[in-house]
């Protein structure tokens, strides 16, 4: 295989990588905030498994091309960047039958993507932690 063809297929490759997620941020207020890192930043499935006060710093709307894995791995650094603790999920829209139907007749003209819909979040508090008290004899 020549140079030229091992650069086309790497430059695919990177593309099909990069295109596993397209995302959309609307921060919800100027503050900004120190970045954090993607491996601290917690998914959680609904507000009420989150058992400390926070504020929801932006609003981001991702759609997943490809790899779930891959997709949150992106999705958390995604909000690690805007310095959030946590993404909480707010709405998950699956590609209906009839839209993978239509997929599989029409080609790309028809979006079969999953399009999520999650608060970047951040605690308000450092957490607590259990110090353990000698007992005394």
């Amino acid at each position: 295989m020549n140079t030229r063809s091992r650069s086309a297929i790497l430059m695919l490759a990177v593309l099909a990588l990069a295109g596993c997620a397209t995302t959309t941020v609307l921060r919800l207020s100027d503050q900004t905030y120190p970045p954090t890192t993607p491996a601290h930043v917690r998914v959680f499935l609904t507000a009420a498994d989150i058992h400390r006060p926070y504020r929801t710093i932006a609003m981001i709307t991702a759609k997943n091309y490809g790899n779930t894995r891959l997709f949150f791995r992106a999705l958390r650094k995604k909000a690690a960047a805007l310095g959030a603790d946590g993404i909480l999920i707010l709405k998950h829209i699956v590609p209906t039958t009839g839209q993978e139907v239509a997929a599989a007749v029409f080609g790309p003209i028809v979006q079969t993507n999953t399009v999520y819909k999650v608060a970047a979040i951040r605690f308000l508090t450092l957490p607590r932690f259990h110090v353990h008290q000698p007992t005394q004899p």
